[in-house]
């Protein structure tokens, strides 16, 4: 049967190598994960996934996003032809490979607390872009938040999948058609089953393009918002088990208040807004950033670099 809806998971249609997203990375931009300086958490052991995750092995593994709605996994073929797919969207993305995975932090903020930042990186790279963050929003008197910091705590894999979009082209007629999809390697013979949805799709849907991507890659991942509280804890700062360090960037022409040390929290999945086709998470998550504080942001992360080789 096909999963609940994943209104927490963010799709990446084209796929992603899984040497670039590892449970425990942290990003500025969910939506383009590679950019902004994001921090790569070192690929989990066979002790710490038994430890730290809980993993749902899926056979024939298949996924569908439609624009407007959240993401659905299942697995097998049979539950695909009977999956609903909204007539409103105006576009279903359907991806389907030999086989698949979902792999998920059991709990992120213990995870955060007892494995990110007692290494030494994940604390510096968290130190480093908070401080950063107060600096900028002190130097230019800005009156929102800090940049979203995300933490990757889900991930749905797929081994040598094929993925489809299909597209609304005219919402006058109705009626229903049958959608070709793409055939792994191995799946339509293994099921005796076409490679066909006969869901509830219009006639007004026309499928289109289609790839094969050899390899287990990331199509979807999960992220979780981290809340970030400033303060001065002055000689107990280290007694938070969640307590950062601010990196000392500051010169003696800015001052950062009492701020020494951020408190970083992990938004609780459940309650979250959605990250796919919810426009309320759209205003909840957006802040205004212009591309001179991105590239003034970016020259300041190039300097904590430097200054760490040295």
């Amino acid at each position: 049967m096909a999963s609940a809806e994943l209104s927490t998971y963010f799709l990446y249609s084209d796929g992603i190598d899984t040497s670039m997203l590892n449970l425990g990375a942290m990003v500025l931009d969910f939506k383009s994960p590679k950019q902004c300086e994001p921090y790569r958490h070192p690929q989990l052991d066979t002790q710490e996934l038994r430890t730290w995750t809980v993993e749902d092995a899926i056979a024939d593994a298949w996924m569908c996003h439609t624009s407007g709605g959240g993401i659905h996994v299942g697995g097998g073929l049979t539950n695909l032809a009977e999956l609903d797919v909204a007539p409103s969207s105006s576009q279903t993305v359907l991806i389907v490979g030999k086989e698949g995975s979902k792999i998920e932090i059991r709990e992120p903020q213990k995870f955060l607390n007892e494995v990110i930042l007692k290494a030494f990186p994940g604390r510096l790279w968290l130190s480093s872009i908070l401080a950063i963050s107060l600096k900028l929003r002190i130097q230019r008197k800005l009156t929102f938040q800090n940049p979203h910091i995300w933490l990757l705590t889900g991930l749905v894999l797929l081994t040598d999948a094929n993925s489809m979009s299909i597209v609304q082209h005219d919402s006058s007629y109705g009626g229903t058609v049958n959608v070709p999809l793409p055939d792994p390697s191995g799946v339509t013979a293994l099921l005796q089953l076409m490679p066909q949805l006969r869901g509830k799709v219009t006639s007004s849907w026309q499928a289109g393009s289609g790839m094969r991507r050899l390899g287990n890659k990331v199509y979807a991942a999960q992220w979780q918002r981290l809340d970030v509280k400033y303060s001065s804890l002055g000689d107990d700062k280290n007694v938070l088990p969640n307590g950062v360090n601010l990196l000392n960037i500051f010169s003696a022409r800015t001052s950062r208040g009492d701020s020494n040390v951020a408190e970083v929290s992990v938004e609780d999945a459940k309650t979250a807004p959605s990250l796919v086709g919810d426009k309320s998470a759209d205003e909840t998550y957006k802040t205004e950033f212009d591309d001179d504080y991105w590239r003034r942001f970016l020259q300041e992360f190039e300097k904590v670099k430097e200054d760490a080789e040295d």
